[in-house]
Parts: structure tokens; sequence; C-alpha cells
């Protein structure tokens, strides 16, 4: 689905990513790993469209992601940052938002899910809320259910897991593995604990991208 051919990124004339390479499947859980700071966030952006490579080509369907209709693709693909801005609205009015935009209007609002994904990441009390009463760890899990319930197919996740206990961290990542078996999902991880989920992973070391 996603391919990267090259791809140089440089910020401020200091190299960020020298060479990223690889080709992802259509379906599947891919760890994107590296140390922090290694750009890991800047091959998501890009593959979300908003960055650009430097030099080389990203493509997604064997198309250039910037030729793409923008509103368009990122309804198929919808990035989630490590910390995600979610307004100063109540969390009904949060998840129910992207469902009115003009890219999403296809799309149909599955109540009974979200409340289903609420019950499974412990958030029943979080619907009487403003999302400013939310903790960070709170914001993240109501930012994903908002993401699975658009249906994309793709997820981009910024460390998922990162503001999660150990129990709730795993039962994030079952739900991401059974997820991908329809949908592909990148998600970098500060946490080892992906190794037994993912089905593809993209490493960057000294600054150079590849896939296994």
């Amino acid at each position: 689905m996603f391919e990267f051919k090259n791809v140089r990124v440089e910020k401020r004339g200091e190299k960020i990513i020298e060479n990223a390479s690889f080709k992802l499947m259509q379906t599947g859980l891919v760890w994107l790993r590296g140390p922090s700071g290694s750009g890991k966030s800047t091959i998501l952006r890009i593959m979300c469209a908003l960055e650009s490579p430097t030099h080389g080509d990203a493509l997604y369907k064997d198309s250039l992601i910037y030729n793409l209709d923008i509103p368009t693709f990122r309804s198929n693909c919808i990035y989630v940052p490590q910390m995600p801005i979610l307004g100063q609205m109540n969390v009904v009015e949060c998840i129910r938002l992207p469902f009115t935009f003009r890219a999403n209007s296809k799309k149909t609002f599955n109540e009974k899910k979200l409340y289903d994904l609420l019950e499974y990441f412990e958030l029943n009390d979080a619907l009487s809320k403003n999302i400013t009463q939310l903790s960070g760890g709170e914001k993240l899990r109501i930012a994903l259910i908002r993401a699975i319930l658009l249906d994309p197919e793709c997820l981009l996740l910024d460390e998922p897991t990162s503001a999660l206990d150990l129990p709730m961290e795993q039962k994030t990542l079952q739900l991401l593995k059974e997820l991908s078996e329809k949908k592909l999902i990148i998600a970098s991880f500060h946490t080892g604990s992906i190794k037994g989920f993912c089905t593809q992973t993209i490493t960057i070391e000294n600054r150079h991208a590849s896939a296994s």
C-alpha cells in the first residue's frame, strides 16, 4: 500500500532521514521502530501528507502522495499523533465532529460500536465529560476510538500506547492486531511488547529506514 523510494528528509540543513526505502503490504500491523529522535514521526507525517520528502518518492497505491486529493486521502489514511489536539468541546461532539466533514460524508456513525469501544477502553464515564477534563491517556484513547469509528483503510499511529498502563497497553495491542487483519496499521511504539503482535517492521538505524 505504501512505498518509499530513496526518501531523504532534511530540516534546517540537518539530515533527519538519509535513505528510507521500503514497501508495505495491504494489511497488517507494522512496527515503526528506532531510537528517540530517529525520524519515526517524520515518516508517519510524510505518510499522511503533513510533510514532503526533500528527495525521493513516497507512494500510496502506486501514486505519489502529494499528487493525491489530500482530503480524500486523509479520510482513507488517518493519523493519530502522540498528543492529539481535540479542542475544548464535550467528548461526544469531539467523536462525532469528523463525520460532518465533506471527505467523510459517505461514512456512517456507528453508535453501538462507539459504546463497545468505550467499554473496551474503560472509558464509560467519558461521554459526560469535556475534553479538557480528560488525562493524556484518556485523550489518546478517545482519539484512537474516533479514528477506528471512521473505518479508514490505514491507521497511522504515533506512540499509541505511550500514556497507558501495561494492562491497557496489552488490550490496545490486541485490538490493533485484530483490526489489522482487514486494514494496514503503522505504529511507532516505545515498548518491545509489540513484537508478538506485528506482521512487519520498519527499522530506522543511522538515518536509514528499511522494512522486514
